[in-house]
């Protein structure tokens, strides 16, 4: 599926996770359909990359580090978003936790609360 470049033309989108990987992909791609993007992730040098790739190719990003297991870092990246865009119509949530792939039953109390609080230390 090919999305043409004025696919989100006038929109904003939100993506967790922009400093790198699927996120950073996912940000780029909706900024050349024409959305204007925040990036939200921990890394503020990932965010950086990412808002210099999609401003490099004539796009706008607002860079903001947010750590997502907190509740008012979202609330503030998200009042943020809508502060400087004037409005929010898509969010890609692809922050996350990796662990090694395994049956449910395989996996340690320790792993498990690590994914469940969000990659939080336990």
């Amino acid at each position: 599926m090919t999305v043409s470049n004025a696919a989100f033309t006038g929109k904003v989108a939100f993506v967790t996770g922009a400093g790198s990987g699927i996120g950073r992909a996912t940000a780029v791609a909706f900024a050349r359909a024409g959305a204007r993007v925040a990036l939200a992730d921990r890394s503020p040098d990932g965010l950086r990359e990412t808002a210099r790739l999609i401003e490099n190719a004539g796009g706008k990003a607002l860079a903001l580090t947010c750590d997502v297991t907190s509740e008012d870092d979202v609330r503030s990246a998200l009042d943020d978003t809508v502060q400087v865009f004037g409005r929010l119509d898509a969010a890609f949530n692809n922050a996350g936790v990796e662990q090694p792939v395994k049956p449910t039953a395989d996996i340690a109390k320790d792993e498990w609360d690590r994914v469940i609080d969000g990659g939080q230390t336990v």
